[in-house]
């Protein structure tokens, strides 16, 4: 084993190697089931339609949008980018493939933010081989597109999160006026997405949910209007981006005839399982399948389980009576006859989610200026 060890071609060193690389291995592994067989079906009819609409002017391909079901973002995307790639299958669909494998390079990051290196890693992993997510990578339409926002969103909310409860700790006497990086992230996806596809509301909505709980659990916490004033000034920049548009959207929605709803109850809730595990290619496989797919659902939610109950069994945390016991310790150690020495507490340096940020960086108040509650 030490020989093993020793030796420069040792496990550690390759985790070492290879630990920078793996999520870029994974991102090149996604491009790569992607790009296979990419031009081995023909265009059909609705990509035939992107790509009419990709020759077109920008105004030609606004007013189309606005007689279509879909927004005009990502037409426009493709109209830049078949004159770089060509109007061919592989050209066409290229715009897709990109999109896509950006999706697992953010999923890794959100993963790791969330549960760690290891976590990002496989969720990147099981995004990069899904069949579901490389059926519609290899198509010349918008959902591809669509997902790589609503992940960005989330990446960047998971970020705008964390910074704010840097923000309200204990101490912290300023909060920024307008917001960071991580907030215009949010508020500049939010205008890509819904100028994507009209279903991106539903990721908003899901987003606000989440913030008026984090709002209800920090309540208590300094800063709540001003909270909660800044986070109304982020979806009023939403509004005013897409408000050229909004218009024609709702009509849209309003004059489209609603699709023929084929399933309800669980056969529709298994089906929708189905076609997130294998792909809508897998129409053979049977319903029996499903159940070790759930199995491995169930399985990637038992560390998270297992980690609120190792925190609730904790005992709570008492700082105040560790210097009674080095004052107590350091007595019974002095030489008789010689008085105690006062004993110096030295500053411990704040841990790093709790330390604010330096000016420049993600969290501090530059260049917009700072909110300060009056004295």
């Amino acid at each position: 084993m030490t020989l093993f060890s020793s030796s420069p071609f040792s496990l550690r060193r390759l985790d070492r190697w290879l630990a920078p690389w793996m999520p870029w291995l994974i991102v090149a592994l996604a491009v790569g089931l992607r790009f296979w067989r990419l031009d081995a079906q023909s265009l059909w009819a609705d990509e035939g339609n992107s790509a009419s609409l990709a020759l077109r002017s920008w105004s030609d391909i606004s007013l189309a949008a606005a007689a279509d079901i879909h927004p005009p973002l990502y037409y426009w995307l493709l109209n830049l980018w078949v004159r770089l790639f060509g109007l061919s299958e592989n050209g066409l669909r290229s715009l897709s493939v990109f999109a896509s494998a950006a999706t697992v390079g953010l999923t890794y990051d959100l993963g790791r933010r969330l549960f760690g290196r290891v976590a990002g890693l496989l969720a990147a992993f099981l995004l990069a081989i899904a069949p579901f997510h490389i059926y519609y990578a290899q198509e010349a339409r918008m959902y591809a597109l669509l997902t790589l926002w609503a992940t960005l969103l989330v990446s960047s909310f998971i970020v705008f999160l964390q910074q704010e409860m840097i923000e309200v700790s204990p101490g912290r006497r300023e909060l920024p006026l307008i917001g960071t990086t991580p907030g215009f992230i949010f508020a500049v996806t939010a205008i890509l997405g819904l100028y994507t596809h009209y279903l991106f509301p539903l990721m908003l909505l899901v987003v606000n949910l989440v913030y008026g709980a984090w709002l209800i659990s920090t309540w208590a916490r300094p800063f709540r209007r001003l909270r909660i004033v800044r986070w109304l000034f982020l979806h009023l920049v939403i509004i005013f981006g897409f408000w050229a548009w909004a218009g024609i959207a709702i009509e849209r929605l309003r004059a489209w005839p609603a699709s023929a709803v084929s399933q309800q109850g669980i056969g529709a809730i298994l089906n929708a399982l189905r076609l997130l595990a294998f792909g809508p290619t897998a129409d053979a496989i049977a319903a029996l399948w499903l159940w070790p797919v759930l199995a491995v659902l169930l399985l990637g939610l038992l560390p998270v389980v297992l980690d609120a109950r190792a925190r609730a069994a904790q005992p709570p945390v008492q700082p105040a009576a560790a210097p009674a016991r080095k004052a107590g310790s350091a007595a019974t150690r002095r030489r008789p006859g010689r008085p105690a020495r006062p004993q110096q507490q030295r500053p411990r340096r704040p841990p790093p989610l709790a330390r604010p940020p330096a000016p420049g960086q993600p969290g501090s108040c530059r260049p917009f200026g700072c909110w300060r509650p009056s004295a």
